[in-house]
């Protein structure tokens, strides 16, 4: 897979960690949590999605859901060759719809820089039952967790480690796209805090392409 794969699948890695520590909402998705707990991540319904008030939701609610099926099996395709532009990458991203890495965490893409230091990577983390919510339970184990909006919709900063490495160009953010599925990017190698910035005009620049504006 290369230099590039190999790197790229350490943002992976690392929100894999969200499938596997969060007991009580990861594993075989349950069909009476709403749509886009599995590979499915068509908006939820109120019959079908968890109460509001019961143990699977500590996000805020998605005010506008998007489905993002197409998405989940060709995840390169959230963001077209002009949107990709300002990141400075190669537009043809690497895509992971199968394999080890896919089954722990879920599709993927990620995009390497020109410059060939660090990538970004994006994830559909569809083991996760509960979305946005199931990073919330976990943000009091990572270095930092700083909820915003991203184009109106529930989003938060994050890294799943134990130091703050947004000083090193390393930045993470996850964005609710129903109150079941959610979807992050992850820069490394980065230019210092502004990985921040670069992650959050990236996913903004996602959410228009899977809104269809």
């Amino acid at each position: 897979m290369g230099v590039r794969a190999g790197v790229g699948l350490v943002g992976v890695v690392c929100c894999v960690v969200l499938a596997g520590c969060t007991s009580p909402v990861s594993g075989t998705p349950d069909a009476s949590a709403g749509s886009g707990g599995g590979r499915s991540s068509s908006p939820a319904t109120s019959g079908g999605a968890p109460s509001s008030t019961g143990v699977g939701f500590e996000a805020p609610r998605v005010p506008a859901p998007i489905d993002a099926t197409k998405y989940l099996a060709a995840p390169c395709t959230v963001l077209t060759p002009e949107q990709l532009v300002p990141f400075e990458v190669n537009p043809t991203g690497e895509p992971v719809t199968s394999g080890s890495t896919f089954e722990a965490a879920g599709p993927s893409c990620s995009w390497e820089p020109l410059d060939r230091k660090g990538d970004f990577n994006l994830l559909f983390p569809d083991k996760n039952k509960y979305g946005l919510s199931d990073y919330y339970r976990e943000r009091k184990r990572w270095a930092y967790f700083e909820p915003i909006e991203v184009g109106g919709y529930p989003a938060a900063h994050f890294d799943v480690g134990k130091q703050d490495r947004r000083g090193l160009g390393f930045c993470g953010i996850v964005v609710g796209l129903t109150d079941t599925l959610a979807f992050s990017i992850i820069r490394q190698g980065g230019p210092g805090p502004q990985a921040c910035d670069q992650v959050r005009d990236m996913a903004a620049a996602a959410l228009t392409t899977m809104k269809g504006a």
